[in-house]
């Protein structure tokens, strides 16, 4: 088939048929050369699927789909997908020097310390009431111990209930 034949077919141009074959989109699987050393295409079937996998395609109302819209090739739709994930990438990285971002260590180590702070607290309320009420008997701060340690108990319960599977406290 000739470089021309094959430029109708694909609805493109000869000098971008050329153009596919000079920057080795089309290899010597699919174009060979003749007598006089002029390119020509050898595989049509070969040639059609490393021009739609190697080739940006060109949006026109003839090649458009039903819809309208053109159907990317394959190295357009890899372009696409890399372009998207550096944008992530630039997006996360100017969020981490904004300090919208923080790194997920520094706060499990917040809150570790938060936690185990107001367990203290808590775990400490029985003596202080003892300090500051003088009347309560030791059976009375008994029972607001249980209370305390009931409720601290209750909490660990529940929050072990809403964790990801494979995580634990």
């Amino acid at each position: 088939m000739s470089l021309r034949a094959f430029a109708r077919w694909r609805g493109v141009r000869l000098s971008a048929v050329q153009r596919a074959i000079a920057d080795g989109r089309l290899t010597k699987r699919s174009v060979g050369r003749d007598a006089k050393g002029r390119p020509f295409i050898k595989d049509s079937a070969t040639a059609a699927v490393e021009w739609e996998e190697r080739t940006r395609p060109r949006i026109s109302a003839a090649k458009a789909s039903e819809n309208g819209a053109a159907k990317p090739s394959g190295l357009a739709r890899e372009t696409e997908r890399e372009r998207k994930w550096r944008a992530d990438l630039f997006e996360l990285d100017y969020k981490r020097k904004a300090k919208d971002l923080v790194p997920a260590r520094d706060v499990e180590v917040l809150l570790s310390k938060i936690v185990v702070g107001t367990r203290t607290h808590l775990l400490g309320l029985p003596t202080r009431a003892k300090q500051r009420l003088p009347h309560l008997s030791s059976l009375d701060l008994v029972e607001l111990d249980k209370l305390v340690r009931e409720a601290l108990e209750e909490l660990a319960t529940d929050n072990n209930q809403h964790q990801p599977k494979g995580e634990s406290s």
